[in-house]
């Protein structure tokens, strides 16, 4: 718990000649610490730490490598519903930003896809927990349903409602911004997702 303080404090503060510096067996054990949950307080300092590093793409690949995306998504999932106090609710930003950020390429992509409860839990989320939650949790499923989406990975956010969430989205009292990537995202698969018994046609059409 020292350590991965320690190590936040100082990515913190690092520029990018440090961070680009930053070896494998380093996200492997901040990871670990996730993954592990030595406490609520080392888990926190875990993500910030991964997120410091992760602006570059040399790290985002290697904290995929180190399995980040698996780890951020296995936390929510044994997070409160609606993400609880004030503390489970920072992880709860802090783990969707992460998500995120690793989304910004194609083996973050990948992992959230692959994993069983990624898109969902995501999707969970949305709506539930704040304003910078609901941001990065569009940001997540408008990389993972990018132009590059598998059928496979369009009928599974049909069928675990983050497409009815994407619509909500747009009724909701969210940012312009985050709006606007819903809506893209939604039009984007129009066609796809109107034929789906998972998701209202009227919903989807009405807002689009």
């Amino acid at each position: 718990a020292s350590a991965v303080r320690l190590l936040d404090s100082v990515t913190g503060a690092a520029g990018a000649a440090v961070l680009e510096r930053l070896r494998p067996g380093l996200f492997r054990a901040v990871t670990a610490v996730v993954r592990d949950r030595v406490s609520p307080a080392a888990t926190r300092s875990a993500l910030r730490v991964l997120l410091h590093a992760c602006p570059l793409g040399r790290n985002r690949a290697l904290a995929v490598e180190a399995g980040a995306a698996r780890e951020a998504i296995e936390l929510e999932l044994d997070a409160p519903p609606a993400g609880g106090g004030g503390g489970n609710r920072r992880a709860t930003e802090l783990a969707l930003a992460l998500l995120a950020e690793l989304c910004a390429c194609a083996d973050g992509r990948a992992a959230v896809a692959a994993h069983p409860a990624g898109v969902a839990v995501v999707a969970r989320r949305l709506l539930r927990v704040s304003a910078a939650a609901d941001a990065c949790a569009v940001r997540v499923l408008a990389a993972v349903a990018g132009r590059a989406a598998s059928p496979e990975v369009l009928r599974e956010m049909a069928r675990v409602g983050a497409v009815g969430k994407l619509c909500c989205v747009l009724q909701a009292d969210c940012d312009a911004a985050v709006k606007d990537a819903a809506r893209a995202v939604l039009r984007l698969h129009h066609g796809v997702w109107s034929g789906s018994p998972c998701v209202s046609a009227y919903l989807l059409s009405r807002y689009l």
